[in-house]
């Protein structure tokens, strides 16, 4: 093909597609869906703090313009959020109080394999704060399943790992990412 292609180039124009798309700065691999009604570009440019970076940027086709800002229209109410008057507001999840949610973890006790982990109780307990990516409430999920040092992070295997990141309700795949096992290893 592209032997071909070189040989025998194809004109083309390259069109602004308006401010709903594109921008002052670097744009390319733009991507349409299938219905045509989602655009999405790469865009390289000053981010935060003027840092130059790159990301994705979408925009939906909404009473026939594109919309603005790559926000597109998230509540459904087909404004464009940038022109909304009344935008996507967050939902606070309403799964009751801490010690509901600590209840429901504990309860979870016996999913988990302690004949690898070990066992322990509050009188032996680390700070598993010192765990980078554990913060207290965190702490709190993991001694409610019963897990109290980090001896016994120390010994989660790859399948107790997802038991346990699972029981304690938190992000697929983050104790992994997070590397809990070899900082308690390095913390005992």
């Amino acid at each position: 093909f592209s032997i071909d292609a070189i040989a025998n180039p194809k004109p083309f124009d390259f069109k602004n597609m308006g401010d709903g798309i594109n921008s002052q700065w670097e744009e390319y691999l733009p991507s349409v869906s299938a219905d045509g009604k989602l655009f999405v570009i790469t865009r390289r440019g000053p981010h935060q703090n003027n840092v130059i970076s790159e990301d994705f940027y979408q925009s939906e086709y909404l009473n026939g313009k594109w919309t603005k800002d790559g926000k597109g229209d998230i509540d459904g109410d087909g404004i464009a959020d940038s022109e909304d008057k009344e935008p996507r507001k967050a939902e606070k999840k309403n799964s009751g109080s801490k010690e509901d949610d600590l209840a429901r973890i504990a309860e979870k006790k016996d999913s988990i394999d302690f004949g690898t982990l070990g066992t322990a109780d509050e009188e032996n307990k680390d700070d598993l704060k010192n765990i980078k990516g554990i913060g207290p409430f965190l702490e709190q999920k993991l001694n409610a399943l019963g897990i109290y040092t980090y001896e016994q992070i120390s010994n989660m295997t790859p399948d107790l790992e997802d038991q346990v990141n699972e029981a304690i309700e938190f992000f697929p795949g983050r104790i992994k990412r997070d590397n809990w096992v070899k900082q308690a290893k390095d913390l005992k």
